[in-house]
C-alpha cells in the first residue's frame, strides 16, 4: 500500500472553455506499479464521484460549466491498496481566466 498522503492536485488551464489538466506529484515507491485514484464533488462534498482510475500522474477533466465550484482530491494506490486522499483543490473556472488562457496560446 502507498505511504504518506498526496499535496493536493494543481489545475492547469487549457485555452479550450470547461477544459482542464489536473496534476498530481508522481509518487515513487519503488518499481510498483502506482495508480491515481481521483474524485471530484460538484455539491461540496455531498456527493463524491470516482473517476475511472488511472496509471499516470495527470488528466484531463472536460465539460466544467464557467462559474460553478468543482471539488478534486486523489489517493496513490498499489495492488496492494489505496492509500489516504489528498485535501479537497476547489476549483471555479470564470471567463477572466479562459480569456487569459487563450490570449497565451
Amino acid at each position: 500500500m502507498p505511504e504518506g498522503v498526496p499535496t493536493k492536485p494543481r489545475v492547469v488551464l487549457t485555452p479550450d472553455p470547461g477544459v482542464i489538466i489536473l496534476t498530481a506529484v508522481p509518487y515513487k515507491q519503488g518499481k510498483k506499479a502506482i495508480f491515481y485514484n481521483w474524485q471530484i464533488s460538484e455539491d461540496g462534498g455531498e456527493t463524491i464521484t470516482n473517476l475511472p482510475v488511472i496509471g499516470h500522474s495527470h488528466r484531463r477533466r472536460t465539460t466544467l460549466a464557467l462559474g460553478k465550484l468543482y471539488q478534486v482530491r486523489l489517493a496513490y494506490a498499489t495492488t496492494a491498496g489505496e492509500g489516504p486522499f489528498s485535501d479537497w483543490l476547489e476549483i471555479s473556472l470564470t471567463r477572466d481566466m479562459v480569456k487569459q488562457v487563450k490570449m497565451a496560446a
